[in-house]
């Protein structure tokens, strides 16, 4: 699966993973949430992210997030590849933020 993660005080980047729940922890480092931003379209970022003191990373809408963030392609409530649009428009992002 193809996905775009940003770290904090890094740019964003795609990235491949297996897109299994396992490898989606690892990247945000423990339980997660998940968004859907658009249709097909959603962000994943640590559920606890601030309150384990893990570093700002961008903002999404009104909410700080904290740790790594990765925006995914969502295909019948599974993880699938990020849609194409979606990938050129963050890894374009002069200033990195959602």
């Amino acid at each position: 699966m193809r996905a775009v993660v940003k770290y904090p005080g890094r740019k964003w980047k795609v990235i491949e993973t297996n897109g299994g729940e396992g490898s989606v922890r690892r990247i945000v480092r423990g339980n997660y949430v998940l968004w859907e931003i658009t249709d097909g379209i959603g962000l994943v970022c640590n559920a606890r992210g601030y309150a384990l003191g893990m570093p700002f990373c961008c903002k999404f809408r009104k909410y700080n997030l904290y740790g790594a963030v990765m925006v995914v392609g969502l295909e019948d409530g599974h993880f699938a590849d990020v849609p194409q649009v979606a990938e050129d428009r963050l890894t374009k992002l002069a200033v990195p933020d959602v």
